[in-house]
C-alpha cells in the first residue's frame, strides 16, 4: 500500500520522492531560457518597474493597495522583497516564478502520493502515477503564462498555499488535530491574500472529503462535522468575494453591455474550450479576445453545451463505481468558476492562467489513468511502450514550453504574437488588436524606433478612430523625429476626443513653442 511507501519503506519513500523531484528539477531546466526574458509592458509596469511603492516595505500600503484591481497583500510583499535584492533586473522575478513553479511542480507529485494514501494501490501503480501528475502539470505549455510573466506569481504563490491548505487538510483528517487544521487555514489565508481565485478551496475540501477521503458516507453525525470544519473557510471565502468585488468593481461588466444567456454560452464554450487547450496545446495566445458577435445556434456553442452535458451525465451515471472520474470533473468545473465568465472582468473570453490550478484535478486523472493501463501490461510491455510513450510526450512537452515562453521575451514579441494570432483566428478588427498595436508601438519607442512605433499607432487609430492615448502618443513620436505639424494635429484630436485632457494640452503646447524654435 502506499501507506508503506510513504511512511514505513523509506528507501521506497526516497525513491518515489526522487522520481518526483528528477520532474521538478526538468522544469525548472525547461523554464531556465526564460530567465533571459525582460519585463512585458502588459502590467508589469504596474506591478513592477514603475510601481515605486514595491521599493520599499511599507506595510500599511501593502496591506491596504489595489494593484490592477486586484487586493492581493502577499504577492505585493514578493515583488518587494525582489526589488530588495535585484532592484530591476527582472532575472530575479523570473527566477522567484519559476522557482515556484518548479516547488509547485514537486508539491503536486506529492500531493498524488498522499490522495492515494487512502486507496489501497499496489505501489508501483502510485509511483508512475504521481510522476505522470507531476510532468504534466510542470512542463504543459498551458502553465507558461502563470511561470514566466511576472505579473502572474500570484498564480504560482496562490498555487503554492492552496496546495500546502490541501496538505494540512489530508494530515488533520489522518490524525484530527487543531494545529492541523489551523495550518490549513492559515494556509488557505495566504493562499487568498495570493490570489482571490484560491476562494474555491472549501468547494474542493469537500471533493476531498467525497473521494478519496470517503467523509460523506457515514452518519449523520459524521457528515456534521465534516460541515462545520468547513464553517470558517467559508467565512474566509466570504470575506474575499467581498474585498474581490470592491476591489474590480469597476472592471465587472454589467448586464446590460453583457446579458446572463450570452455569459453562460461563453462560459460553457471555455470549458471545452480549455478542455481542447489541454488536449492539443497548439496555437495558444496571450489574450483570447470575445467573439464580437455571439450567436447562440452556432456549432461551437451548441457543441460545448452538449460535450459538458454529456460528461456531467457520464459522472453521475458512474458516480458510484468511477468516483475519482466525478471529483476530478466536479474540480474542474468549481476551480474555473470564479473567472469562466458568469462574473465578467474584462474583455478576454478566457487566458492560459486560468488553468494553473484548474488543470490539477485533470493531470491528476490523466496520471492515475496512465497507472492503471500499465497495471494490465506485462513488464516487458511496459519497458517497451508505455516508458519511451511517457518520455517522448515530456520532451514534446518540454519543445512547446520553451517555444510558449519564447513568446514572453519582451513585449514586442509578445504582441508581435498577439497580433499574427488575431490575425488568424479573428479577421476582422476587434479592441485586442487596437491593444496589441498600441501596446507594440509603445515598446517600438521605448527602444528608439520611431518609425515602427508611429506605424502601430496609426494601425490601433485605423480600428479605433477614437482612443485618444494612441494619438496623443503617436503626437509624442512625431515630435521626436520633428514632424510638429502631424504632432499638433495629433493632440488637436486627441482634445477633440477628451476636452480639457491635461497632458494632450500639455504636449501640445510643448510642441508649439518647439516648432517656434525648431526643436522639440
Amino acid at each position: 500500500m502506499i501507506k508503506n511507501i510513504l511512511k514505513k519503506d523509506g528507501s521506497t519513500n526516497k525513491a518515489a520522492l526522487a522520481w518526483i523531484g528528477i520532474v521538478a528539477v526538468i522544469t525548472f531546466v525547461a523554464y531556465m531560457p526564460s530567465l533571459q526574458n525582460g519585463f512585458v509592458n502588459w502590467d508589469d509596469p504596474l506591478y513592477v518597474y514603475e510601481n515605486h511603492n514595491i521599493r520599499a516595505f511599507d506595510l500599511k500600503w501593502l496591506l491596504s493597495a489595489v494593484v490592477v484591481g486586484n487586493w492581493h497583500p502577499l504577492t505585493m510583499l514578493s515583488f518587494a522583497v525582489d526589488y530588495s535584492i535585484w532592484g530591476l533586473n527582472p532575472f530575479g522575478y523570473h527566477l522567484t516564478n519559476i522557482l515556484l513553479h518548479a516547488i509547485n511542480t514537486f508539491l503536486v507529485g506529492v500531493l498524488a502520493l498522499r490522495l492515494l494514501c487512502f486507496k489501497d494501490v499496489a505501489a508501483p501503480m502510485v509511483v508512475f502515477s504521481a510522476f505522470v501528475t507531476a510532468a504534466l502539470f510542470g512542463l504543459h505549455p498551458l502553465h507558461v503564462e502563470s511561470a514566466v510573466w511576472v505579473s502572474e506569481r500570484k498564480d504560482v504563490l496562490s498555487a503554492l498555499f492552496f496546495i500546502m491548505s490541501i496538505f494540512f487538510y489530508l494530515s488533520y483528517v489522518s490524525r484530527p488535530s487543531w494545529l492541523f487544521y489551523s495550518a490549513s487555514l492559515l494556509s488557505f489565508v495566504l493562499a487568498l491574500m495570493s490570489k482571490p481565485m484560491a476562494i474555491t478551496l472549501p468547494a474542493i475540501l469537500l471533493i476531498l472529503d467525497f473521494y478519496p477521503l470517503e467523509r460523506l458516507s457515514g452518519l449523520n453525525k459524521g457528515i456534521k462535522q465534516v460541515m462545520a470544519e468547513k464553517i470558517p473557510f467559508l467565512l474566509l471565502s466570504s470575506l474575499s468575494a467581498i474585498i474581490t468585488l470592491w476591489a474590480q468593481g469597476h472592471a465587472i461588466n454589467s448586464f446590460e453591455s453583457l446579458p446572463f444567456m450570452s455569459r453562460f454560452y461563453t462560459a460553457a464554450r471555455a470549458l471545452v474550450f480549455y478542455l481542447y487547450k489541454i488536449i492539443f496545446p497548439s496555437t495558444l495566445a496571450p489574450y483570447y479576445p470575445h467573439p464580437l458577435e455571439i450567436k447562440l445556434l452556432e456549432l461551437e456553442y451548441i457543441g460545448a453545451i452538449v460535450i459538458l452535458c454529456l460528461i456531467t451525465v457520464l459522472c453521475l451515471l458512474k458516480i458510484r463505481k468511477m468516483k475519482f472520474l466525478t471529483a476530478a470533473w466536479l474540480y474542474y468545473l468549481i476551480t474555473l468558476s470564479p473567472v469562466i465568465g458568469i462574473v465578467q472582468v474584462g474583455a478576454q473570453a478566457a487566458a492560459d492562467r486560468y488553468m494553473y490550478l484548474p488543470s490539477l484535478g485533470l493531470f491528476l486523472l490523466a496520471g492515475a489513468g496512465a497507472a492503471q493501463i500499465t497495471r494490465k501490461m506485462d513488464r516487458k510491455m511496459v519497458f517497451a511502450a508505455v516508458y519511451p510513450a511517457v518520455c517522448a510526450l515530456a520532451a514534446v512537452l518540454v519543445f512547446l514550453t520553451v517555444k510558449q515562453a519564447a513568446i514572453w521575451k519582451d513585449s514586442i514579441t509578445l504582441w508581435s504574437h498577439e497580433i499574427e494570432y488575431i490575425g488568424k483566428v479573428n479577421k476582422s478588427k476587434s479592441v485586442p488588436l487596437v491593444i496589441a498595436y498600441y501596446n507594440r508601438a509603445k515598446a517600438y519607442d521605448q527602444i528608439g524606433d520611431t518609425g515602427r512605433a508611429i506605424e502601430d499607432y496609426s494601425r490601433a487609430i485605423s480600428i479605433n478612430p477614437e482612443f485618444v492615448n494612441a494619438y496623443n502618443n503617436r503626437g509624442i513620436a512625431y515630435g521626436t523625429i520633428g514632424d510638429f505639424e502631424n504632432a499638433i494635429m495629433d493632440f488637436d484630436t486627441a482634445l477633440s476626443l477628451n476636452p480639457g485632457d491635461p497632458e494632450a494640452s500639455h504636449n501640445r503646447e510643448l510642441a508649439r513653442r518647439a516648432m517656434e524654435r525648431g526643436v522639440y
